[in-house]
């Protein structure tokens, strides 16, 4: 649905593999609701500093109509305007769909987007009442440097605004991330940091940019039943997602044992990245990472709990989703769900046969 022009053909088998799935349905799916005129939930920072929620046209999202062939999408593919901001020999993250529009007939990369199909409820939510059900949020390394690169990108023409940050929270000019990350003694600096953050982040207010598309697909309950109030379209503006980051860094301990927590570590790339560009006028984001693990052992950032998400997304549209399952024949079409191949998962094959079991 929507979906004329891009770099899969849904025709191919290989199109349809459960990777491919979880990052093209989505996208089909906010096709969709535009060609219903269904606004999604746009999270978005307000002039307060907090996050809150709007209505966000497809088309804008898009930066054109789908659905007249304006918009191309290029899934598993990089950002090609943000190569300007790197350093020699970076390279920059993998982003699940970049949309193009057509200028004077080329098509031209207009947005990177991330995207997160989640599953509502989840199971620390599931037996609570429906209003306050919610997603786990799974946030991966290449979606955190894509933010960085995002927030960088508004600092372009002045990037010593972003050097200052260092300044606004340790009074030093260049920060020694590794030593920080380690220190056990350091909570007050993060805290710090986290403030000084968020007060650069309200100074971008009117500048934010939507980065990540968070699709829920609800069932009856943890079990499989669909629910007949199936899809809904949420989207993190850059802001948010970074406010949201900050916010859970200080909401939780800043040290899971003898290592920085998961959001307080993606908290410091965002800000060994600002730092970067605002000193040298390049990034190497991959290597900043790199150089800040602190005990990361997987590409996962951050998992953020059903509990914690519906703060955020608590509306009319979490607890009644508006697309409906019978929609999704109108969402796979040319027999597509032919070509579907679902995880053969012990634990599921087990609950689809305990009549036979137990």
């Amino acid at each position: 649905m929507g979906l004329q022009h891009s770099n899969r053909d849904f025709s191919d088998e290989s199109s349809w593999g459960k990777n491919e799935f979880n990052n093209a349905f989505p996208v089909a799916v906010a096709c969709y609701m535009g060609a219903q005129n269904i606004d999604p939930v746009y999270i978005n920072l307000n002039e307060n500093g907090t996050c809150a929620q709007r209505s966000l046209g497809i088309n804008s999202l898009f930066g054109g109509d789908p659905q007249k062939g304006e918009v191309h999408f290029a899934f598993e593919q990089v950002f090609a305007p943000h190569q300007v901001l790197l350093a020699d020999d970076a390279s920059l993250p993998t982003n699940d769909v970049v949309v193009s529009r057509r200028e004077a007939g080329v098509w031209r990369p207009h947005r990177p987007l991330e995207i997160k199909l989640t599953a509502l409820p989840d199971a620390i939510t599931a037996k609570r009442k429906e209003a306050a059900w919610g997603s786990e949020l799974v946030i991966r390394q290449p979606t955190v440097a894509s933010l960085g690169l995002q927030l960088i990108e508004k600092f372009e023409d002045h990037p010593q605004e972003a050097a200052d940050l260092c300044l606004a929270f340790n009074g030093v000019n260049k920060t020694d991330w590794t030593k920080l990350i380690r220190n056990h003694t350091a909570q007050r600096k993060l805290q710090r940091l986290a403030t000084a953050l968020h007060t650069l982040l309200v100074s971008l207010h009117g500048h934010e940019e939507p980065l990540v598309m968070q699709p829920i697909w609800k069932t009856n309950g943890v079990s499989s039943e669909l629910a007949d109030d199936f899809l809904d379209m949420f989207i993190w503006s850059d802001l948010a997602f970074a406010q949201m980051i900050i916010e859970r860094s200080l909401s939780s301990p800043l040290f899971r044992g003898t290592h920085l927590s998961r959001p307080s570590r993606s908290m410091v790339w965002l800000a060994a990245m600002l730092e970067e560009y605002g000193q040298t006028g390049a990034v190497a984001p991959h290597a900043v990472i790199s150089r800040n693990l602190a005990g990361a052992k997987t590409d996962k950032a951050i998992a953020i709990n059903g509990s914690l998400t519906n703060p955020y997304m608590a509306c009319a549209q979490l607890t009644k989703p508006r697309v409906k399952l019978a929609c999704v024949r109108s969402i796979i079409l040319g027999q597509g769900e032919a070509f579907l191949q679902p995880e053969r998962r012990l634990d599921a094959a087990i609950v689809s046969n305990l009549s036979r079991i137990f």
